[in-house]
């Protein structure tokens, strides 16, 4: 587990390059760390994450536009079968749902991620700015149906309070550290 740990942590760092070479690196590191530990959803979803990064982008040199799209379904799904409580593969799905054009299942599957306990920092701005892309294409579908808060312990969250209509709370959002 440290070992897919330490790969999984080198992907992000090469994923975060942004550069090809370091995009393609840390594809194939994602899939190391999931063949190190086949249990490992975080895994999975940065893998998930990943392709539709380069599916959106159009990088068909490192990977072909449909073949990228099809790995990015079945890595979210396969994150999702290892723990459905992590929000991150459903903030994926929904970003693939919102480029299909698929708003309301999208909206599903940005409030199936805002009520799982593992809500990151990054998943709740990505899931921010498909809420935001969903209500400039379709405004009726979020109307009324946006949660006015996500459950990381106690605390409101202020984007989501902006998006219902809800005043924000003062107080910090942050996750504590541990």
């Amino acid at each position: 587990a440290l070992e897919a740990y330490d790969t999984y942590l080198r992907a992000e760092r090469e994923e975060r390059t942004g550069r090809g070479d370091g995009l393609r690196r840390a594809l194939q590191l994602y899939e190391r760390a999931q063949e190190l530990d086949p249990g490992f959803a975080e895994a999975f979803a940065a893998d998930a994450r990943l392709s539709v990064y380069l599916w959106r982008t159009a990088y068909d040199d490192i990977v072909q536009s449909a073949l990228v799209r099809k790995r990015a379904y079945e890595k979210a799904s396969k994150a999702l079968e290892l723990d459905l409580a992590f929000s991150s593969p459903y903030a994926v799905l929904g970003m693939m749902q919102v480029i299909d054009r698929r708003y309301e299942d999208a909206i599903n599957s940005v409030s199936q991620a805002l009520s799982c306990a593992a809500f990151c920092c990054s998943s709740r701005i990505r899931t921010s700015a498909m809420i935001a892309t969903i209500m400039s294409k379709r405004p009726s579908i979020v109307s009324g149906t946006a949660p006015s808060r996500y459950q990381c312990g106690s605390r409101p969250s202020p984007t989501m309070a902006l998006y219902s209509g809800a005043s924000p709370s003062r107080g910090s959002d942050r996750p504590s550290r541990r």
